[in-house]
């Protein structure tokens, strides 16, 4: 007789014992002492189709299909099978029509409900998602409660009884278990030690509820953040303007370089001088090529024109005095040449670019909790997400990205070595809510408030005593959402003085590039106390009767760079100050070595390029070029009045375009208020050393306004090549009072106080040689 077979269990007892089993799966509750979602449900799909967490779709529909339609006999060998892998490959039909138990119709549900899921693209995310969030990391699994089997669980069970060598893997095994938790422990508490925080989890990220109003502080130790390559791949269209005028030019003054921030530009411009040291000849070949010219016979030249030049001794020849006089010339040439361009060119700001190097580290707002959905306000988000980038600033600085969205915020700081990054379709909104807008102290060359006396509302974005910050993007939107404000002003119901969008104090090394400012409730971008201040490729943009708002206002600041850029704003497109008064004198910082090229610039009711009237600190060494004004109140104006004190004096504008412009130039003694009644009416501002030239304008409607101050009238008003074509409706093309210039090739003819023969008031004229010397004659 053969061997007898083992006996298998009945079709029926295992097609209710997969039943069964699947509804037991679907009803298990969830604790953990370690996470907070106590007696929690959560249907594991993956233990339903009894599939890997990461299995594919064709392992999927394989093992739906083994449930739902394979052959329910079985020989008694697969009996043993089925014990050891515990169902891992049970073969039963579970379809109501062949399995009659209660809750098969349940349990066949259940499965293709599982097969759904996760052969679903979608289905599948959202529950990996869902399954993340009630993952335990110190159990290393979800946590379902261990549950005694079913009452109605009569199916096989799996054999206990192990072999020798099976108990002896299992203990192998549960040995690595046990020293790889001890590892992992080991490694979490290094990470937490360190600046950088964990590895971000997604799932625990997801799971944070997002409040409608403020977010939760953010822990840095709960994640360690992807990094984000987010690499400029355009540059920020140039206006459209300058295309049409120099776009040959301009393209090949832009380099080759795609992104903006960090490129090495090829400077060829119209009326660009050579650089310093860039001559045919240096100082030595010059006075080599004299001496080849003429030796005197002795040696040396005695009563020598030029005191500078030593000539070479050499073999006695014949003194040639026509090739001699020939050769100082040249000299003298040269060497005007080589002052001109080395030593004027330190005024081109906008000629020195920044040493910015890319920033090693990026992450996203929304790794910190960040919403874009103009509705909830990123505040906290924003300023959690700075101070953790603080820990960077020793290891090359860090980028703050902020990608496409409607992030709604209330003022924030930056911090030093920090690029923030607005991506395409990137909006920052300013709250329309003033307690979302801290209120800060005056500034202490102003006294108080520009509007209202006492304090003012802190700016929307700002950095003080900052060093190495870039705000840039592909094009991104900051907006101030001003329209509230603009209503409070005018109906005088504000508490204090209004907020700007862009406000960096004491600080260095600030570059703003290739992002749009609108809506700004006063000031666009107002760098006080700053040096080497870069701004270029911006669009600044307010309605034309939005109320006193301003574009770039460098104030009592260094080294600023203004260029490639467009402005349209109702009052002044760009304006230099330098404090108000008594507390700009006694503040002392000038606004000094400012260069503004490349732009468009319009203002309805104030001035496209203004100077003052808040200078009490003084302005000088301002070079303005290549500038083209249109649709605006007054084209290029200074503003001041008794008891400012300060200067306005060596300021050089040349290249200018005028369209559409009711007063092409202005110099007004008798323009601004006062913060108190504590000014010093005898402070009498200096206005002295400024040249304009090379001015093209059509459709002005009044040439020139310059009324000084009698008791200190304005100066070295310098006018040359200009020409204006008058509107129909012009009735006084010049109105002069207190004021001595010359011009020369000035169409309309200026009145006779500017009048003056220009070539024998030549070196009263400031010009980019004078900057140089820093000294020059006046009238």
């Amino acid at each position: 007789m053969g061997r007898e077979e083992s006996p298998s269990p009945s079709s029926s007892s295992l097609k209710s014992q997969l039943a069964v089993e699947i509804c037991y799966i679907s009803t298990r509750p969830i604790a953990c002492a370690h996470i907070q979602r106590n007696t929690s449900h959560f249907i594991d799909w993956c233990s339903i189709l009894r599939v890997e967490d990461d299995a594919q779709v064709d392992a999927i529909r394989k093992q739906y299909h083994k449930l739902e339609a394979l052959s329910m006999s079985m020989p008694g060998s697969m009996y043993e099978v089925l014990n050891h892998f515990v169902f891992v490959f049970l073969a039963l039909q579970l379809h109501p029509d062949k399995n009659k138990h209660s809750k098969a119709e349940l349990a066949f549900k259940l499965v293709h409900e599982a097969y759904t899921c996760l052969s679903d693209t979608s289905k599948r995310k959202a529950f990996n998602l869902e399954r993340r969030k009630y993952f335990c990391r110190e159990c290393n699994r979800i946590p379902f409660v261990k549950l005694e089997s079913p009452a109605n669980f009569h199916g096989p069970k799996p054999n206990t009884n192990r072999s020798g060598s099976n108990k002896i893997m299992q203990d192998i095994r549960d040995r690595f278990r046990e020293e790889a938790s001890v590892i992992e422990n080991c490694l979490r508490a290094t990470a937490l030690s360190r600046k950088e925080s964990p590895m971000f989890d997604p799932g625990s990220f997801l799971d944070r509820k997002k409040s409608r109003d403020e977010l939760p502080v953010f822990n840095p130790s709960d994640y360690v953040f992807q990094g984000y390559p987010h690499i400029r791949t355009k540059i920020y269209d140039k206006n459209q303007y300058f295309e049409r005028r120099n776009n040959v030019v301009y393209e090949q003054r832009r380099g080759s370089c795609d992104f903006p921030i960090f490129e090495h530009r090829q400077e060829i411009r119209m009326y660009k001088k050579l650089p310093a040291g860039s001559c045919a000849l240096d100082l030595t070949q010059m006075h080599n090529l004299a001496a080849k010219i003429c030796w005197p016979a002795n040696g040396d030249f005695r009563g020598s024109p030029h005191p500078h030049v030593t000539l070479l001794k050499g073999p006695p020849t014949i003194p040639r005095h026509k090739d001699f006089l020939a050769a100082v010339a040249l000299v003298l040439l040269l060497a005007l040449i080589n002052a001109i361009n080395g030593e004027a060119g330190k005024g081109r700001q906008c000629d020195r670019q920044l040493a910015l190097e890319p920033r090693p580290h990026s992450v996203s707002i929304i790794e910190f909790g960040a919403v874009g959905d103009g509705k909830t306000l990123n505040t906290i988000a924003l300023q959690n997400a700075v101070f953790y980038l603080k820990s960077f600033a020793d290891k090359g600085g860090a980028q703050l990205y902020v990608p496409p969205g409607r992030w709604l915020t209330g003022s924030f700081n930056l911090t030093s070595h920090l690029t923030l990054f607005l991506d395409k379709g990137a909006i920052i909104i300013g709250s329309e809510d003033p307690s979302h807008w801290e209120v800060v102290d005056p500034l202490p060359s102003y006294g108080r408030g520009i509007e209202l006396p006492g304090p003012r509302y802190r700016s929307l974005i700002n950095g003080y005593k900052l060093e190495d910050v870039v705000i840039t993007g592909d094009n991104g939107t900051i907006d101030g959402q001003g329209f509230v404000w603009w209503d409070w002003f005018n109906s005088h119901s504000l508490n204090y003085s209004r907020p700007h969008l862009v406000e960096f104090e004491q600080s260095d090394k600030i570059v703003i590039s290739n992002v749009s400012f609108v809506n700004a409730p006063a000031y666009n971008i107002h760098p006080v106390y700053c040096s080497n201040v870069h701004v270029h490729n911006t669009t600044i943009y307010a309605p034309p009767d939005s109320p006193y708002t301003v574009g770039i206002v460098p104030d009592s600041s260094n080294d600023i760079c203004i260029e490639d850029s467009s402005i349209s704003v109702g009052h002044d497109a760009i304006s230099l100050k330098s404090g108000w008064d008594e507390y700009g004198i006694s503040y002392g910082r000038p606004t000094a070595h400012v260069h503004i090229r490349s732009a468009f610039l319009q203002s309805k009711t104030g001035s496209s390029i203004s100077f003052g009237s808040e200078m009490s600190g003084g302005i000088s060494n301002i070079l303005v070029e290549d500038v083209a004004l249109q649709n605006s109140f007054s084209g290029i104006e200074f503003r001041t009045t008794k008891g400012r004190g300060g200067y306005m004096k060596q300021i050089f504008i040349t290249n200018v375009t005028l369209e559409n412009v009711n007063l092409a130039f202005s110099a007004n003694g008798q323009c601004g208020s006062h913060p108190d009644e504590k000014y010093d009416d005898n402070a009498l501002p200096v206005i002295d050393q400024i040249t304009i030239q090379n001015v093209d304008g059509s459709n002005i409607t009044t040439a020139g306004v310059f009324t000084g101050i009698k008791e200190s009238p304005f100066t070295s008003i310098c006018l040359t090549n200009i020409t204006l074509s008058l509107s129909p409706s012009s009735v006084k093309s010049w109105v002069c009072s207190n004021v001595v210039g010359v011009s020369e090739l000035v169409i309309p003819a200026p009145c006779p106080a500017l009048n003056r023969g220009y070539s024998n008031y030549l070196s009263a004229c400031y010009t980019l040689l004078h900057s140089a010397e820093g000294k020059s004659s006046s009238l």
